[in-house]
């Protein structure tokens, strides 16, 4: 399976030569293709996090070239307000110069599924998701506190409406992604890895600078290659072992690894019992699902999860500090309004004024 390694000089070439190297991207005319990003929150592309606009863009350029018609498929991640993030990463600017939607996958129409995976049996898919020509999957490359890494496999998880995914986390995340790798076999790939997240990710992790793109056909393929150039054991992300074992696989051919270096990618260091607890969480919402609208696990996150807080002493520009904030959450007692920042913390105001703000919480990057 051949994976394209290239370090980015000219983003657009870049971009241009990879969709010249795969058949499937050659023949794209009248083809329906689902673009899923990794819009998982608020947070801009240069903090490791989310899929960068540019890549997202050259890749609409060129399937627009080709003659395909386009949909972007995303949703934000399950503490995070998903209308917030599109308005705060600005997801707009592609439908209104591409003319290219965006389907919210936690707030479309579904249809349910047969997909016998092992754990993962019937789920619902969104209808305009099922019996595309292509997913162009644009994964980040990033880490996971619970997956261990976030890559092309682990981004299909977002295609899904929030109650399967529920389901996914409480039968077994691992073997889950596996199930929907299988299920999603019509796939290309482009790992963003312009810049990327090592430590606690997948959103408050530490940021790395790569500069590089990771291609392939094949999920498996791209995930399996990313984890040689990070000097990843595979073996050690239980759902790329379960999927290079469950999964076709006729070999990994990688071009460009030699291009570049990179400095050391660092996993996060999450006990056993940690994940116990948050996989606890997500069966307890299952089994109260339909007595509560309100997720237990949103609120279990955002309650002990990464918050912002501000040292009055050393703010320097209070206009500037409170202007920044896209949701009005800080005050001008440059108190923050938790209530309004809870469903968001897109740290703006953190990335701007490091020396002022501060974070606590369980997930916060290190500092």
């Amino acid at each position: 399976m051949k994976v394209l390694v290239k370090k980015t000089t000219n983003l657009k070439e870049n971009v241009r030569e990879i969709f010249s190297e795969f058949p499937t991207l050659k023949k794209l005319k009248n083809k329906k293709v689902v673009i899923k990003p990794n819009w998982v929150s608020p947070r801009k592309s240069d903090t490791g996090v989310t899929t960068d606009f540019k890549l997202v863009e050259q890749v609409i350029v060129q399937l627009k070239k080709g003659g395909a018609k386009i949909v972007i498929a995303e949703s934000a991640g399950y503490d995070f307000d998903p209308r917030e993030t599109f308005r705060i990463l600005g997801t707009d600017y592609f439908t209104k110069k591409y003319k290219v939607p965006i389907l919210d996958t936690r707030d479309c129409p579904t249809k349910t599924v047969n997909i016998d995976g092992k754990v993962l049996k019937k789920i619902k898919v969104p209808r305009e998701i099922l019996g595309v020509d292509l997913i162009f999957n644009l994964p980040k490359l990033k880490t996971h506190m619970l997956t261990g890494v976030s890559f092309s496999l682990k981004n299909l998880l977002g295609l899904l409406p929030l109650e399967e995914r529920r389901k996914a986390h409480t039968l077994g995340i691992h073997q889950a992604i596996v199930d929907l790798g299988k299920f999603f076999k019509k796939t290309a790939v482009i790992v963003d890895g312009l810049t990327a997240m090592g430590g606690c990710g997948p959103v408050f992790g530490d940021v790395i600078r790569p500069q590089v793109l990771i291609a392939s056909e094949s999920a498996l393929a791209a995930d399996l290659a990313c984890c040689k150039i990070l000097k990843i054991n595979f073996k050690k992300i239980d759902h790329l072992r379960l999927a290079r074992e469950q999964m076709e696989f006729d070999g990994l051919e990688i071009e460009g690894i030699r291009d570049f270096k990179i400095k050391k990618f660092d996993l996060p260091k999450v006990s056993i019992i940690y994940r116990g607890i948050y996989r606890s969480i997500f069966v307890l919402e299952e089994i109260l699902s339909p007595f509560f609208k309100k997720s237990i696990v949103a609120w279990a996150v955002t309650r002990f999860g990464t918050m912002p807080f501000i040292l009055r002493e050393k703010v320097k520009d209070k206009k500037e500090l409170i202007r920044i904030c896209p949701v009005r959450a800080i005050g001008d007692d440059l108190e923050i309004n938790f209530e309004k920042c809870r469903f968001v913390r897109c740290l703006r105001c953190y990335d701007k004024f490091p020396q002022a703000v501060r974070l606590k919480g369980f997930s916060k990057p290190s500092e």
